[in-house]
Formats: structure tokens, sequence, C-alpha cells
């Protein structure tokens, strides 16, 4: 059998609203291209704080919390305006890009 190992596609991080003491869920998304399909695992992802710090690395005071290519923001706060996160996602050594970047400005509600 021949298998061809790829990096995964450059990953998309959909922006979304963030509001003052409530959750944020961000997503992770991209795709394998190695071949054939069912040899690679699931992609594992790489979450990135201000363009350097490795989320999952980080208690961030526990309000950070990692869940395959999901990433979970605790009661966001204003002191989180401005921070920017990105990812990228790996198969079997092979990385993707980093993914764009989404500057977070919460919501007061």
């Amino acid at each position: 059998m021949l298998i061809e190992r790829d990096r995964p596609r450059k990953p998309t991080l959909p922006n979304k609203n963030s509001y003052v003491g409530k959750s944020l869920e961000l997503t992770c998304d991209s795709q394998k291209t190695s071949k054939p399909d069912y040899y690679t695992p699931e992609l594992n992802y790489t979450w990135f704080l201000n363009g350097s710090i490795h989320i999952y690395k980080q208690s961030h005071q526990g309000r950070y919390r990692q869940i395959q290519n999901r990433l979970i923001i605790d009661n966001v706060t204003r002191q989180d305006r401005g921070n920017r996160f990105s990812c990228k996602a790996s198969d079997r050594g092979q990385q993707s890009e980093q993914s764009e970047i989404i500057t977070l400005d919460p919501l007061c509600k």
C-alpha cells in the first residue's frame, strides 16, 4: 500500500461575537490531505494566543479548555479585548499553515 503524507489544509477559524461574563467557543476546522484518508487518525490541533503561546500548555487561571478542535474560553472579561487567537492542525508530524487570526472584542450585555 502506498501512503502519501501531506500537511492538512490551512484551518478556518470563524470569528464569533463574545460577551463579557459568558463563555466563548472557537472551532478550528481543517481537513486531512494524506492518502489514503483512512490511514491517518484524527487531526491534532494547537491553539495560539497573541501569536506565540500554546494555549493547552498554559493554565490561564483555568479559563481556557481545549476539546479536540474547539477552544472554550470561560468567563470572557473586558481585559480579553485585543487578545488574538489562531490555530494549526497536524497529521502525523505534518503541520498546516496557521489559521487567520481573530481578535476578541467582547460586548457588554
